[in-house]
């Protein structure tokens, strides 16, 4: 049985890499993607599982870069 806060967490996971599959842009989708797991992975090492607080936090922000993503990166048309 998972607790909330591992919920939480793959709930992000899952929220980030399905707005990264949403991009229109391959190479952009791939690449956030291949970000959004080295990320998780390095901050799975770098937290202690019993350090609440810290994983609380990384949990906002990630929220907030989901929000950006959804916002910022959703891109259309590329040009120079």
């Amino acid at each position: 049985m998972k607790s909330g806060l591992q919920k939480q967490v793959l709930n992000l996971y899952r929220q980030l890499l399905r707005t990264a599959s949403n991009q229109s842009i391959p190479a952009v989708q791939e690449n956030l993607k291949k970000f959004i797991r080295i990320e998780f992975k390095r901050k799975a090492k770098e937290i202690n599982s019993k350090d609440i607080s810290s994983i609380e936090h990384q949990i906002r922000r990630g929220e907030r870069r989901l929000e950006f993503v959804k916002v910022h990166v959703n891109i259309k048309k590329f040009s120079f």
